[in-house]
């Protein structure tokens, strides 16, 4: 069985357009990184830009049981 990298797409801020996450959808995830922190997220999430403070919503159409 072979180990296929994870593809990623990036998620931007909708004004400054500076990086907010990653979403993968062969996990159904959203995923977050600062600095040590590292976070999977399932579902919808609202992300306040840390460049220019707008809100941002993402949300993963898959719904998980």
């Amino acid at each position: 069985m072979q180990n296929r990298p994870i593809s990623l797409k990036e998620v931007r801020c909708m004004d400054c357009n500076n990086l907010l996450a990653y979403i993968s959808e062969e996990e159904s995830c959203i995923r977050i990184k600062y600095k040590d922190l590292f976070v999977k997220c399932f579902g919808k999430v609202e992300i306040i830009c840390r460049r220019c403070g707008k809100l941002n919503t993402i949300s993963l159409n898959k719904i998980r049981f």
